[in-house]
């Protein structure tokens, strides 16, 4: 029987791709036989470029029936061919490792380089067909919505074929979900760059410190900033080896069956948003659509919801910042605490002194609880002011929406009951 991956269902998702009987027209299920939907298309290694996507349709009636009446479809980029397989599948394995990990990693680490330039497109053969793949699919289901699964080079496959969609594609995409894969964002031209940060909360990145490739271009200090999507960073137990860490079998779950992560909050609060916003949109389209423009009350309501959006967003990230300065504050001051109390210790080579002349001596070179411990919680203490004053800002802000859009509901009450419609 097949090791198990941890029972999350975007991440089981995600692993079927490595499913050995993907067949058209066959059902796809994960390892907890949940069923993901029926193959209704499938690219494999066009033109000698290697890749291996497949589209996946929830009935097996949508596998053969009008695209146009397709709602949803879900892509599964597969990730690099087993090197174990190198005698039965030689050619694969030279095109996943040699031309697309190996020079996507030279790539990457070679982004330093004075001559680098973001006006050049730094992908391999295989990721460009990979974009090329999911416009196809894009325009042979022209009204259906997008999810993207994928890990390893699959991953750093989907990552490109987002960047390099159309903008009319972009709100098509409903989420991607991608597993412990280099940081390829480097390797975008500017407006490929533009088009991943557009829809930055829909793309759900999560990368394992503990597995050296899901490390590479990236740096946890950084979090999502210069990469692809909003980037997990997994909090990984030790798996039995590199590739068993790689095949993410270091995953744990927390008890609510979420994958555990060392910035779960931070990252979801942007993500959170860009549901809402998307939310938003098409509440936006439908309106539009029922009357061919937007009255006053229309008008208003959207702007209310947005802003209340926007603002309330902000207001949750200056709270996550402020208690992360909190912490960073207190753990200092720990250590400062620590590192003073050491200096009152007599170092065991110094044998004619007392503990009062140590310390005097000291407290002459300018060592005291006020230079270690006062000055560092001074420090720090003026960082936790700035941004509680920050996260009360936006709180007042916040507050400042929802008070003058209620207000505007109790002067008008028509206008209340057209919004209490909208929002149902």
């Amino acid at each position: 029987m097949a090791k198990k991956y941890v029972n999350e269902e975007n991440l089981q998702t995600a692993m079927t791709e490595y499913n050995e009987d993907l067949l058209l027209g066959g059902r796809v299920e994960d390892q907890y036989d949940r069923t993901v939907g029926f193959v209704s298309k499938i690219y494999d290694n066009e033109n000698g470029a290697g890749e291996q996507i497949y589209a996946v349709v929830p009935t097996k009636a949508e596998v053969t029936g009008n695209p146009e009446e397709v709602e949803e479809v879900t892509v599964l980029f597969r990730g690099s061919t087993s090197p174990d397989k190198v005698f039965m599948q030689g050619a694969d394995v030279w095109n996943d490792w040699i031309e697309n990990d190996v020079l996507i990693g030279l790539r990457i680490w070679g982004q330093n380089h004075p001559n680098y330039s973001e006006d050049y497109d730094h992908a391999t053969a295989q990721l460009q067909t990979a974009a090329k793949d999911l416009k196809e699919l894009m325009a042979l289901y022209p009204n259906a919505q997008f999810k993207l699964y994928a890990h390893s080079l699959g991953s750093m496959q989907g990552q490109y074929a987002i960047a390099d969609l159309p903008a009319a594609y972009l709100s098509r995409i409903e989420g991607a979900y991608l597993y412990n894969a280099p940081n390829i964002y480097g390797l975008m031209t500017k407006q490929q760059k533009n088009n991943v940060d557009q829809i930055k909360g829909r793309i759900q990145n999560y990368v394992d410190p503990r597995d050296w490739i899901s490390m590479v271009g990236r740096r946890i200090d950084k979090g999502s900033a210069e990469a692809v999507g909003q980037v997990f960073y997994v909090d990984s137990r030790k798996a039995e080896g590199m590739a068993a860490q790689h095949m993410t079998y270091g995953y744990e779950l927390t008890e609510d069956g979420t994958i555990k992560t060392l910035n779960a909050e931070q990252a979801m609060v942007l993500v959170q948003v860009d549901q809402l916003m998307t939310g938003y949109y098409q509440l936006k389209k439908r309106l539009m659509a029922s009357g061919g423009g937007l009255d006053s009350q229309e008008t208003f309501f959207l702007d209310s919801e947005q802003s209340m959006i926007i603002t309330s967003g902000i207001h949750q990230a200056a709270s996550l910042a402020a208690e992360d300065v909190k912490a960073y504050r207190d753990e200092a001051s720990s250590k400062a605490e620590e590192l003073y109390q050491k200096v009152k210790e007599i170092p065991w080579f110094v044998t004619e002194l007392t503990a009062d002349e140590v310390q005097a001596a000291y407290e002459e070179a300018g060592v005291t609880y006020e230079s270690m411990v006062g000055k560092t919680e001074r420090h720090f203490d003026k960082k936790v002011k700035n941004m509680e004053t920050a996260e009360t800002v936006f709180s007042d802000l916040e507050a400042d929406v929802q008070a003058g859009t209620e207000a505007a509901l109790e002067a008008d009450s028509s206008l209340a009951g057209e919004i209490a419609s909208w929002q149902k």
